[in-house]
């Protein structure tokens, strides 16, 4: 947990911070992460920066039971934290953004809760920030067990299955030159957000 800047105006906001890899690799402690906590920070945010298992850790949908834990504990800690229980945000970084992605779609719907950490606390996010995010599951296909990779399974783990009017706001930030993931997957994904009369915004940077 990072807390703002000493001496700013506090925005009583908690923003969940997401890793990528790929699945593969990475965890909290990632530079890029901590650079965005250091800018965030002075403006008065309360940064918390979350591990989830990687694939060889654990099977899907372990990943997304991992984030909902980490929201429940921001909000049943809300209080010690100096947060508001309504402003939680989940930003997620490639993989990590498919996550926050999932996290903002997947508002209310028990399948994807678990057991971890707290519970009795709702997981609902009240916005996601997507940084270059993974828009399916189709490029994570090592997260189902051998043989269960099947289109349904990987459709049922991708954002874009969950795009509805109940979609937490987000906000999208891609690289137009991104070789990785397509700046085109965070266009396709954030239209059809507008279609659905989702509150979302992009910025894409050259």
């Amino acid at each position: 947990v990072y807390q703002p800047s000493p001496g700013v105006t506090s925005k009583r906001t908690a923003i969940i911070h997401l890793f990528g890899g790929g699945f593969f690799t990475g965890n909290k402690n990632a530079g890029y992460i901590i650079n965005d906590i250091k800018a965030l920070a002075p403006k008065g945010y309360t940064n918390i920066s979350a591990n989830y298992r990687l694939q060889t850790e654990g099977s899907w949908p372990a990943q997304i039971h991992d984030v909902k834990a980490a929201i429940r504990w921001a909000r049943a800690n809300a209080g010690k934290l100096g947060v508001e229980p309504n402003r939680i945000i989940v930003a997620g970084y490639s993989a990590g953004g498919m996550l926050s992605l999932m996290a903002a779609g997947t508002n209310g719907r028990p399948e994807f809760e678990g057991d971890l950490g707290t519970t009795g606390i709702s997981s609902e996010v009240n916005a996601s920030i997507g940084v270059y995010p993974l828009a399916s599951a189709q490029t994570a296909a090592g997260l189902f067990p051998q043989g269960q990779a099947t289109p349904e399974n990987i459709a049922a783990a991708s954002p874009t299955t969950y795009i509805s009017e109940k979609f937490a706001p987000t906000i999208f930030i891609h690289g137009t030159d991104d070789t990785t993931v397509p700046v085109t997957s965070s266009i396709d994904f954030f239209t059809k957000l507008r279609a659905a009369k989702v509150p979302t915004t992009m910025t894409l940077i050259q």
